[in-house]
């Protein structure tokens, strides 16, 4: 069996509480898979990044511009008329006190188990509240096998404060 075997059997990690994009492939906490029977299981996700931080890669700035494909504003707005499905992965109750017009909404922690309900045939523009939660949604997607993904720059925030049409 390889490495990224190994790694592909994990399922959940100690963190302290909380799982940080900067701890998956840690030594320590890989070496403690599996130990506490009461720490919660890791998100689907974290095996991914596991591997990914394994492998020799671009720096961050270039890694993103090739994959994640982050999006101003204006470039969703340009976006909207070739049929681009809005994506928010921002909770549930959040999205009820408001989103963006035409926004479809499935909350980070469900993508994966409801990834089937995104339109396969359009782009889609992922959005949560500030722009975290929407680049693992994308990196997500991509996993899953979506290749026109994008990240919309600063979340329904900035959307809010450049008073644009919610």
């Amino acid at each position: 069996m390889s490495h990224s075997d190994d790694l592909l059997a994990l399922t959940h990690a100690i963190t302290g509480g909380t799982l940080f994009i900067g701890d998956v492939g840690r030594p320590d906490l890989l070496a403690s898979v599996g130990v506490a029977a009461d720490q919660p299981e890791a998100p689907d996700y974290f095996v991914h990044d596991v591997i990914l931080n394994r492998q020799e890669r671009a720096s961050l700035g270039t890694a993103m511009a090739q994959t994640l494909k982050p999006l101003s504003l204006a470039q969703v707005l340009a976006l909207e008329p070739s049929g681009a499905q809005l994506l928010d992965v921002r909770d549930g109750i959040d999205f009820e006190g408001g989103h963006l017009k035409g926004a479809f909404n499935i909350p980070l922690a469900h993508l994966d188990d409801r990834f089937g309900e995104i339109p396969a045939d359009r782009p889609v523009a992922v959005h949560c509240e500030g722009g975290y939660r929407s680049a693992i949604a994308a990196s997500l997607l991509q996993k899953l096998g979506r290749r026109d993904v994008h990240d919309i720059v600063g979340g329904y925030k900035a959307w809010l404060a450049a008073k644009l049409p919610a």
